[in-house]
This record gives structure tokens, C-alpha cells and sequence, in this order.
């Protein structure tokens, strides 16, 4: 992850049917129901570019599926967190 601006930029790599591919995510953090969620502005698949209409899909599953969901809820002491000047933002409770 690297932060830039006010935005986060996530690379992953993932092994699927015997083959390793790359996902590029960039967007901005948000804090909603006591879950970080990212407001998708780009992405890539591979060196694929993902459709701005199929963006908010992608990112909905990743962060919304039962198995990823508890992933991304805060801990009881953290209020919200943001990227703010390429600085990680944490808000206590």
C-alpha cells in the first residue's frame, strides 16, 4: 500500500487457477457503520484497466463478502481513519 495525496493505492497478488495475477486499487478511505470501505477511483486487473462501471463491483464483493467483511471493521477504540497529505489518519473514539 502506498498513501498519495488523500488517496491509497492497494496492490495485491492472487493465485487463481494456477495463475498469478496482479489487482491495482486505487481510491480514497472511508469509515461507514464502523467498517473501512474504499471509494474506488481506478483500478487494474493484470495490466487490464477495470472499467469506472464495473470498478464499484469489484471493490463492493472485496470489502462486503462474508469471508473479507470482519477484515475491515475497527477495533472499538477507533472512531473513523482517512488518508489526509499521504498521512495514515486514525480518530480515537
Amino acid at each position: 500500500m502506498n498513501l498519495a495525496g488523500n488517496q491509497l493505492k492497494a496492490y495485491g497478488l492472487f493465485h487463481i487457477y494456477g495463475k498469478d495475477i496482479s489487482l491495482q486499487l486505487d481510491g480514497t478511505l472511508e469509515t461507514r457503520d464502523r467498517y473501512v470501505r474504499l471509494i474506488p477511483t481506478a483500478g487494474k486487473l493484470g495490466a487490464l484497466p477495470i472499467p469506472q462501471t464495473m470498478l464499484g463491483h469489484v471493490v463492493a464483493h472485496l470489502f462486503e463478502s462474508l469471508q473479507n467483511r470482519e477484515m475491515f471493521q475497527l477495533p472499538p477504540q477507533i472512531q473513523s481513519v482517512r488518508v489526509e497529505n499521504s498521512t495514515l489518519v486514525i480518530a480515537p473514539q
